[in-house]
């Protein structure tokens, strides 16, 4: 959920034409780090289904 949270915040400072004017130059760390969260939320997902499906198995 912190991951998500942090994921909507870093897109809507991006989606920010301000974020542009007054914070340029802070912008690839913004992408970089958008990227890294959208992996782990990912990865996050695969494991949570993973570990639902051996649940359901039991």
């Amino acid at each position: 959920a912190g991951l998500e949270e942090e994921q909507g915040t870093l897109q809507a400072r991006l989606n920010d034409p301000a974020t542009y004017r007054e914070a340029a130059a802070e912008i690839p760390a913004m992408n970089a780090r958008l990227q890294a969260i959208e992996a782990e939320v990912e990865a996050a997902m695969l494991r949570w289904e993973e570990l639902e499906s051996r649940a359901a198995k039991k």
